[in-house]
Protein backbone atom coordinates (compact mmCIF):
# COMPACT_ATOMS: atom_id res chain seq x y z
CA UNK A 1 0.00 0.00 0.00
CA UNK A 2 1.00 3.50 -1.11
CA UNK A 3 -1.58 5.73 1.12
CA UNK A 4 -4.91 5.38 2.81
CA UNK A 5 -6.96 7.84 4.40
CA UNK A 6 -8.62 10.96 4.08
CA UNK A 7 -8.15 13.51 1.08
CA UNK A 8 -9.40 16.71 -0.11
CA UNK A 9 -12.42 16.18 -2.54
CA UNK A 10 -10.90 18.03 -5.96
CA UNK A 11 -11.50 18.14 -9.40
CA UNK A 12 -12.93 14.89 -10.76
CA UNK A 13 -13.54 13.30 -7.59
CA UNK A 14 -15.89 16.07 -6.24
CA UNK A 15 -17.77 16.16 -9.53
CA UNK A 16 -18.21 12.60 -9.26
CA UNK A 17 -19.44 12.68 -6.44
CA UNK A 18 -21.29 16.21 -6.28
CA UNK A 19 -19.39 17.20 -3.29
CA UNK A 20 -19.10 20.97 -2.37
CA UNK A 21 -15.77 22.75 -1.06
CA UNK A 22 -14.01 21.44 1.72
CA UNK A 23 -15.40 17.68 1.18
CA UNK A 24 -13.24 15.07 1.27
CA UNK A 25 -13.03 11.70 -0.19
CA UNK A 26 -11.49 8.26 1.03
CA UNK A 27 -8.57 7.80 -1.18
CA UNK A 28 -6.41 4.49 -1.22
CA UNK A 29 -3.41 3.72 -3.25
CA UNK A 30 -1.52 0.64 -3.93
CA UNK A 31 0.59 -1.12 -5.82
CA UNK A 32 -0.83 -4.55 -7.42
CA UNK A 33 2.18 -6.92 -8.40
CA UNK A 34 2.53 -10.45 -9.39
CA UNK A 35 5.58 -12.68 -8.94
CA UNK A 36 7.44 -10.27 -7.28
CA UNK A 37 6.76 -7.65 -10.72
CA UNK A 38 5.26 -4.66 -10.22
CA UNK A 39 2.03 -4.39 -12.85
CA UNK A 40 -0.01 -1.24 -11.83
CA UNK A 41 -0.77 1.29 -9.16
CA UNK A 42 -4.01 1.73 -8.54
CA UNK A 43 -5.62 5.11 -7.28
CA UNK A 44 -9.15 4.48 -5.89
CA UNK A 45 -11.35 7.48 -4.40
CA UNK A 46 -14.19 6.73 -1.99
CA UNK A 47 -17.12 8.65 -1.14
CA UNK A 48 -17.22 9.25 2.55
CA UNK A 49 -20.33 10.40 2.70
CA UNK A 50 -22.06 7.41 2.02
CA UNK A 51 -18.83 5.52 3.72
CA UNK A 52 -18.66 7.33 7.49
CA UNK A 53 -15.52 5.63 9.41
CA UNK A 54 -14.09 3.52 6.40
CA UNK A 55 -10.56 2.69 7.40
CA UNK A 56 -8.57 0.52 4.58
CA UNK A 57 -5.00 1.07 6.18
CA UNK A 58 -5.03 -2.66 6.57
CA UNK A 59 -7.07 -3.91 4.06
CA UNK A 60 -6.85 -7.99 4.71
CA UNK A 61 -9.86 -8.83 1.83
CA UNK A 62 -11.26 -7.04 -1.15
CA UNK A 63 -12.56 -3.64 -1.27
CA UNK A 64 -15.74 -5.03 -2.81
CA UNK A 65 -15.95 -7.42 -0.01
CA UNK A 66 -15.22 -4.63 2.73
CA UNK A 67 -17.86 -2.42 1.05
CA UNK A 68 -20.34 -4.81 0.87
CA UNK A 69 -20.42 -6.60 4.65
CA UNK A 70 -18.81 -3.31 6.25
CA UNK A 71 -21.55 -0.87 4.77
CA UNK A 72 -24.02 -2.85 2.59
CA UNK A 73 -22.99 -0.89 -0.61
CA UNK A 74 -22.16 -3.79 -3.59
CA UNK A 75 -21.19 -2.18 -7.18
CA UNK A 76 -23.62 -3.31 -9.20
CA UNK A 77 -22.63 -0.97 -12.16
CA UNK A 78 -19.26 0.19 -13.56
CA UNK A 79 -17.89 2.12 -16.17
CA UNK A 80 -14.59 1.59 -17.44
CA UNK A 81 -12.56 3.25 -20.34
CA UNK A 82 -8.95 2.68 -21.19
CA UNK A 83 -6.55 5.44 -21.97
CA UNK A 84 -3.32 5.35 -23.51
CA UNK A 85 -0.80 7.59 -21.91
CA UNK A 86 2.89 8.00 -21.06
CA UNK A 87 4.28 6.92 -17.42
CA UNK A 88 4.77 10.03 -14.79
CA UNK A 89 7.73 10.00 -13.27
CA UNK A 90 6.27 8.22 -9.93
CA UNK A 91 4.12 5.60 -11.60
CA UNK A 92 7.64 5.01 -13.92
CA UNK A 93 9.33 4.98 -10.76
CA UNK A 94 6.77 2.26 -9.32
CA UNK A 95 6.28 0.25 -12.19
CA UNK A 96 10.01 0.23 -12.58
CA UNK A 97 9.54 1.71 -15.90
CA UNK A 98 11.65 4.58 -17.94
CA UNK A 99 10.00 7.92 -17.51
CA UNK A 100 7.64 8.67 -20.49
CA UNK A 101 7.66 4.63 -21.41
CA UNK A 102 4.05 4.05 -22.87
CA UNK A 103 1.28 2.43 -20.40
CA UNK A 104 -2.68 2.81 -20.31
CA UNK A 105 -4.73 3.91 -17.72
CA UNK A 106 -7.81 2.36 -17.04
CA UNK A 107 -10.39 4.37 -15.23
CA UNK A 108 -13.49 3.16 -13.90
CA UNK A 109 -16.69 4.69 -11.93
CA UNK A 110 -18.74 2.22 -10.07
CA UNK A 111 -22.46 2.65 -8.57
CA UNK A 112 -23.78 0.31 -5.80
CA UNK A 113 -27.49 -1.19 -6.19
CA UNK A 114 -29.03 2.18 -4.69
CA UNK A 115 -27.50 4.24 -8.07
CA UNK A 116 -25.31 5.91 -5.69
CA UNK A 117 -21.71 6.67 -7.22
CA UNK A 118 -19.40 4.95 -4.78
CA UNK A 119 -15.96 4.97 -6.51
CA UNK A 120 -13.29 6.08 -9.48
CA UNK A 121 -10.70 4.88 -9.89
CA UNK A 122 -7.57 4.93 -12.00
CA UNK A 123 -4.83 2.05 -12.77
Amino acid sequence: MLSSGPDPAEGENAVFFDLGANAQVYRHRHLVSANGRPLAVVDTCLNLTLLEGLELFHLDSSLYRTLRHQFNRTIVQAEDQYVPAVAESDVASLLGLPEGNPIFIAIRRARDQTGAQLKPSRK
